[in-house]
């Protein structure tokens, strides 16, 4: 219902079907090459600029109806000032809903692109791009958490990693870099502050520190990549019945991880077992609780 009050509020701002459909689609914003290709030549693109029907925004692009876009609409004109551009850095970090939306958009362009005091134009060698639900271009989460560690500080970045993990849209192992870098040093530090190294810590390691810490706490040895009804697990107490995961980001913290891991952990609870998961910080940060948890595990 929404949807169609829309168009027929765009259709009676520019006064034609094709445009007004442009405009709904992207938020009350359309490029001068898409009025062209609808068939507006730019005597009739003028007109319609000196009638108030259409509102420069950009060079070569307008605003439907009316001079104020929505933050969305924002978005979408950035990126039509250029078939290649895409909106990057903190921009797109809020179009994934990462962090609020910034004041100057962010947007990536080919090069001889300029800022302007709306926009801060990047140039980038290497570009991940995708686009949104809703059709907007914008650099992937990783490229866009990578190219936010080279200019944000740590403790911002933490926030960011932290909400991409929480929304399932974080793959620890696309945010590696080569060793020096720009921003190597600093995405590492913020994996680590909230427990998401994982993907330059091998399974072998993670093994090895929490037998470790089983160990310490004389709790009995379990067996080790043992399979229980069809499933690899980490470590299995069969007398107990009881599974123990750890959970290494770079396998674990994505959407289609978590669903796998959700639904491997139901199997295992409905043929009798128990099924426990830690993860790197856990084991390595917090030993003694991870032992307690065990070990009443074990004891029921």
């Amino acid at each position: 219902m929404r949807e169609t009050a829309d168009s027929e509020r765009f259709l009676a701002l520019c006064g034609d079907p094709a445009v007004a459909e442009l405009a709904l689609r992207q938020h009350g914003a359309v490029s001068l090459a898409q009025l062209r290709a609808v068939g507006f030549e730019d005597g009739a693109i003028m007109y319609r600029v000196r009638h108030g029907r259409l509102h420069r925004v950009h060079r070569g692009v307008y605003a439907v109806g009316h001079a104020r876009l929505a933050v969305r609409g924002r978005m979408w004109a950035a990126t039509l000032i250029d078939s290649r551009a895409v909106l990057s850095y903190r921009s797109a970090a809020a179009a994934w809903d990462l962090c609020a939306v910034p004041g100057r958009l962010d947007v990536t362009m080919p090069p001889g692109s300029r800022s302007t005091p709306e926009l801060r134009v990047h140039h980038v060698g290497r570009l991940e791009s995708t686009t949104l639900d809703d059709g907007l271009p914008a650099t992937t989460v990783a490229q866009t958490l990578r190219d936010l560690a080279a200019v944000e500080p740590v403790a911002r970045l933490v926030r960011l990693l932290a909400r991409a993990d929480q929304l399932r849209l974080l793959d620890v192992a696309e945010l590696q870099f080569p060793p020096r870098a720009r921003g190597s040093r600093r995405m590492r530090a913020a994996l680590d502050e909230i427990g998401l190294r994982g993907g330059d810590v091998t399974r072998s390691e993670l093994e090895e520190r929490f037998l470790e810490l089983v160990a310490a706490a004389g709790l009995p040895r379990p067996a080790i990549n043992h399979v229980v009804h069809g499933y690899e697990c980490d470590f299995v107490w069969r007398r107990q019945r009881v599974v123990v995961e750890t959970d290494g980001a770079a396998t674990h913290l994505t959407a289609t991880g978590f669903e796998r891991d959700r639904r491997r952990d139901a199997d295992l609870t409905a043929a009798g077992w128990r099924v426990v998961r830690f993860t790197w910080r856990q084991v390595t940060r917090e030993p003694d609780a991870v032992a307690g948890v065990l070990g009443r595990v074990l004891a029921a």
